[in-house]
């Protein structure tokens, strides 16, 4: 060993022709090197290095009889074919961790059968291995110390299980057969194991295939290894496996592998790691940017050749239960559905059953792709002995206990509130849709439209639990991978998983009982198990596990919590809150009722409910040193108040410190009222000059002031109308004025039935005038304000809440037109106030919004009305959000946030690592793009593993194959943000987009809520390369 040492430091090709074991150097051991260094050193076993990126032949690795790999997670084809050929010749492997499981699936079945096993999961907590073999080598003084495992899978005849986990069902630690040793756990990292426990095991592994006499050589403390071939050159200032630089690192990758992996993608941290300077080499892992390393290994039958399934029929089909028969989701592409009898040897693997729920809406404008049509799914015959029931809750109402509001320091205000029967209820001016489905118990009939509605509400309930499963299950895998110090104890691990998985089980049950029951007109029991099923599903919903994505996490942080805070301490302790809660935006309440939250020199006064301090600047400091940005919410042109009145001890009548001080600015109603009923809000007159000024001026002062990262334009609109009522608003004197000047009439004749000389046509053609008047004084303002405050901070942030009616609804009751703003590209984030009691009407607010040509490049950001709204039912509705092409969430308001929620919120939101913070999606599109992406191919691949997803073997190839390309071109981007790589992501994305569901046909019949839910999300990652372009690129 000091041989070795020597020749390195001076800078000679150290070659070690003695050496008995050979160890595998790869990007994804680079960070524990260290600790496996130590070990290998401490063993005294005589060593030399493999640099993994230089295998290309068996040749490459004949120095050695045994190689030893440790938690090499991506293997390419070329350096596993060199592997089979070298074991072939007679070589040993020492496989660790979730060997190969980020590869290929081939190398993967090739590496199963190499191994005799795979890696499938991390366990739950540290545990300790029993031994089910009397081999010699197994150091049996080490059983007793517990340490981080995960399970090993055995494959084949000729395997071993040697030692078990001491933890429930007794899961695999360690598998053999006669030329490998798989330990199921990470060799060589510190927080896994201790270096006595893997010296101990790495010698006894040594000792199985090379006697002990060569084993053994001098320890020799060094910061050098020796390597195993002269094609790697140590000197004095570099290590002495060849390193590559970054972009070396991508180009090898590329040079050295199909096009056709499933693989990782970059997280903020390690983009930096790879932009390093040039002539600063390192090796980097293009493929494991999230740094994961136990990615489930896909199984060798879930694809196989032609030619490998001689004793079968044309057809595999492994156990894939029924499925009940409801509509799949639609499927929106411009190529025509292929025919599955003319594709040779489709693969079926196990897929669990599955609920065919609705179909939800797909942001995009490419027409429909028919889908065949399918017996009526209510017609079910079926015995009543033949199904299970559901245990019978206590319950069947549909009510939740409400939650405790969460202590900070105030009391928050109690509302009144009263579902309305109309579509939306007012409730301080934002627009609440009442519960979407009103079932009461008993044996009355059903109509065929409550059938239709409470089944799709089931399918879509089951559809999100699993989809949120899903995501909790791909996530364990690669949390436990990128965090090397944290094991996993939370959600997903098999216990939990096993009861989510019965929980759903139960729950299609319950669905079919329900199907059944209506068939037989059973009513009462179809009524019931909807109820139970319901419950079911609300009561067991996966809460303890990281569910979120890259995505737009924002509260409003309102008036009166704000002033609850005396003191930048007090307004810390709510920002410690939110960002525990994993929000990563607040709109702070900074304007409200013609007051500012700070000290201005423009606006007549600051709140009287701030006294001696400036919370905006505290709020804007606290936001920053957690990892939040700030944006200003502003009320725009509602700057009166009767509720904040109150609060400050002022008449009722008062109009505000604005109006006051300027009568001539406000806005009246057709009967001459200034405050608008019944919200008590006084406005001001978008048309007066005055006015847009006065605002213009004060937006500016926050912008230029304060280091806000974005500004929020709240009531951004006319008072609500109804011209069927005789109520309309715009009457201001500066209005009024311009519009008699254009068009020769004053528009308050309009409305008073003083326009003798003018026929019902003329009336109809001047009323629509005067709309299209009070509409562009909104849509010129907003463009004002776009235009002047990114030419001042090019970097901030342009939002807007808006009302989520119709258009034309919209533009006649509020003159509230945010389509030109979205396809201007005045607003980077449109924020609509989709507040619904229940989570079937949310969708139904929602999906209309999602039409790309409606939104241009703008991210959509629906809102969520916290206010009473039960715990389960908020997290169920930001689900849908998460399965819809959406960018993110708003929650409304932060004073509504109970404790209870804020607990759920810090279990599921946030980074999946401790040190790798998410990108937000309107601040870093290109990155946000390539986290989402990566959190489908663990997906996919997870699915993969556990045979979940039916694939024929030539759209798996394809599929394999464009999800690298798309990978690739995804991560270049995300380093380097350049035009040519966005028009190449663009390419290659649209490509998989349109393929996409051809290769999803015979999954779709499975997981049909599923396979709707990735397609939106490839509409999203295409929405947001959108985004990047036009606000981002272009605007820098």
């Amino acid at each position: 060993m000091l041989f070795f040492a020597q020749l390195a430091l001076f800078g000679k090709t150290a070659i070690a022709n003695t050496a008995v074991l050979g160890v595998v150097k790869s990007a994804e051991n680079q960070t524990s090197w260290q600790g496996i260094r130590t070990r290998l050193q401490a063993s005294g076993v005589s060593y030399c290095i493999y640099d993994f990126s230089k295998v290309k032949t068996a040749a490459d690795l004949n120095n050695t009889d045994v190689i030893l790999l440790p938690n090499v997670t991506t293997i390419t084809p070329v350096q596993v074919k060199a592997l089979q050929e070298w074991m072939a010749k007679g070589g040993r492997v020492i496989a660790s961790g979730a060997v190969g499981s980020l590869s290929l699936p081939q190398v993967n079945s090739n590496l199963r059968s190499l191994l005799g096993a795979y890696w499938q999961n991390p366990l739950t907590s540290p545990t300790n291995l029993q031994t089910q073999n009397t081999a010699t080598w197994i150091p049996s003084a080490t059983l007793s110390q517990p340490i981080s495992g995960g399970v090993l899978i055995p494959v084949g005849s000729n395997s071993q299980t040697l030692a078990l986990w001491n933890t429930a069902n007794n899961p695999v630690g360690v598998v053999t057969t006669e030329q490998s040793i798989f330990l199921g756990w990470r060799w060589g990292v510190d927080a896994v194991s201790s270096v006595e426990f893997d010296t101990a095991w790495l010698k006894g592994a040594v000792s199985r295939y090379i006697s002990a006499d060569s084993l053994t050589q001098t320890p020799v403390e060094t910061a050098l290894d020796p390597t195993c071939s002269p094609a790697s050159v140590t000197n004095s200032n570099s290590s002495p496996v060849s390193v590559p630089r970054q972009n070396d690192a991508v180009d090898n990758m590329a040079n050295s592998a199909p096009l056709n992996t499933w693989s990782e993608v970059p997280n903020g941290s390690q983009i930096q790691n790879l932009t390093a300077p040039a002539n600063q080499e390192q090796i980097v892992d293009p493929n494991s940017l999230n740094n994961s390393d136990t990615k489930p290994a896909v199984d060798s039958e879930i694809v196989r050749p032609a030619g490998a399934i001689a004793s079968r029929p044309n057809r595999i089909n492994i156990a894939v239960p029924k499925a009940s028969t409801a509509r799949p989701p639609v499927a929106r592409t411009t190529n025509p559905k292929r025919a599955i009898a003319s594709r040779p040897n489709p693969i079926k693997v196990a897929v669990p059953r599955a609920s065919i729920p609705r179909p939800s809406v797909v942001r995009t404008t490419k027409p429909t792709r028919a889908i065949a049509s399918r017996p009526n799914p209510i017609k079910v015959a079926a015995p009543r002995a033949s199904i299970p029931r559901l245990p019978v809750p206590k319950k069947t109402s549909n009510s939740f206990p409400q939650p405790k509001p969460r202590t900070t320091g105030y009391t928050p205000r109690p509302k009144p509130f009263t579902p309305s029967p109309n579509r939306f209820a007012q409730v301080d001016d934002a627009p609440v849709a009442p519960a979407g489905l009103e079932v009461k118990p008993g044996t009355e009939p059903l109509m065929a439209k409550q059938v239709t509605a409470m089944r799709q509400e089931l399918e879509n309930l089951i559809g999100r639990f699993e989809s949120t499963v899903l995501t909790a299950q791909a996530n364990i895998s690669r949390r436990f991978a990128t965090d090397k110090s944290q094991t996993v104890t939370s959600f997903g691990a098999t216990p939990e998983f096993e009861s989510a998985n019965r929980v759903v089980a139960q729950a299609k049950i319950g669905l079919e009982t329900f199907v059944r029951s209506i068939a037989e007109q059973n009513y009462s029991e179809a009524k019931s198990q909807w109820f139970q099923t319901r419950r079911l599903l609300w009561d067991n919903y996966p809460i303890n596990s990281k569910i979120s994505q890259a995505e737009i996490r924002a509260i409003w942080l309102d008036r009166g919590s704000i002033v609850s805070a005396k003191s930048e301490q007090d307004l810390a302790n709510m920002f410690d809150q939110i960002a525990a809660a994993g929000i990563n935006t607040v709109f702070f309440e900074t304007i409200n009722a013609g007051y500012t939250i700070y000290p201005s020199k423009i606006a007549p006064k600051q709140n009287p409910l701030v006294r001696g301090w400036d919370p905006l600047k505290a709020a804007v400091k606290l936001a920053h040193e957690r990892g939040m940005e700030l944006h200003a919410w502003v009320w725009v042109f509602a700057a009166g108040n009767t509720l904040h009145n109150s609060l400050v001890n002022l008449p009722a009548n008062y109009p505000g410190p604005v109006v006051a001080a300027h009568p001539d600015w406000a806005m009246f109603d057709n009967q001459g009222r200034m405050f608008a009923p019944p919200t008590g809000k006084v406005f001001l007159d978008p048309a007066n000059p005055e006015v847009r000024r006065y605002l213009m001026n004060l937006f500016e002062e926050i912008a230029s002031n304060y280091q806000v990262d974005g500004i929020q334009l709240d009531y951004i609109r006319y008072p609500f109308q109804d011209p069927n009522a005789n109520l309309t608003y715009g009457y201001g004197k500066a209005a009024r004025q311009q519009f008699q000047k254009s068009t020769g009439v004053d528009p308050l004749l309009m409305v008073s039935a003083d326009l003798s000389n003018v026929n019902s046509q003329q009336l109809r053609s001047l009323w629509q005038k005067w709309t299209e008047f009070r509409t562009r004084q909104v849509d010129s303002f907003v463009s004002s304000v776009s235009s002047r405050l990114r030419a001042k901070r090019p970097g901030l942030i342009i939002s807007a809440a808006v009302f989520p009616f119709p258009k034309q609804e919209r533009t006649e009751k509020l003159q509230q037109n945010w389509e030109s703003w979205a396809q201007r590209g005045d607003i980077d984030l449109l924020v609509p106030m989709t507040y619904a009691l229940d989570t079937n009407r949310l969708q139904q607010i929602t999906s209309p919004l999602l039409n790309a040509a409606s939104l241009g490049s703008t991210l959509i950001l629906p809102g969520i009305r916290l206010l009473n709204l039960p715990d389960i039912v908020a997290v169920d509705q930001i689900q849908l959000l998460r399965d819809l092409p959406t960018d993110g969430y708003s929650l409304f308001a932060y004073e509504n946030l109970s404790d209870s929620l804020h607990t759920i919120f810090s279990r599921t939101q946030g980074s999946i690592t401790r040190t790798s913070p998410e990108p937000i999606p309107y601040r870093e599109p290109f990155k946000a793009v390539a986290i989402r992406y990566a959190a489908l191919l663990y997906e996919w691949n997870f699915l993969l593993a556990n045979k979940q997803i039916a694939i024929q073997q030539p759209e798996f190839t394809q599929l394999s194959q464009q999800s690298y390309q798309l990978q690739q071109a995804l991560n270049q981007l995300a380093i380097n943000p350049t035009s040519n790589n966005l028009s190449s992501a663009k390419t290659k994305l649209a490509s998989f987009r349109s393929q996409f569901p051809e290769w999803m046909e015979l999954q779709v019949a499975q997981q049909p809520y599923q396979v709707q839910v990735w397609r939106n999300r490839l509409v999203t990652l295409e929405n947001l390369l959108g985004y990047g372009e036009k606000m981002r690129l272009k605007r820098s």
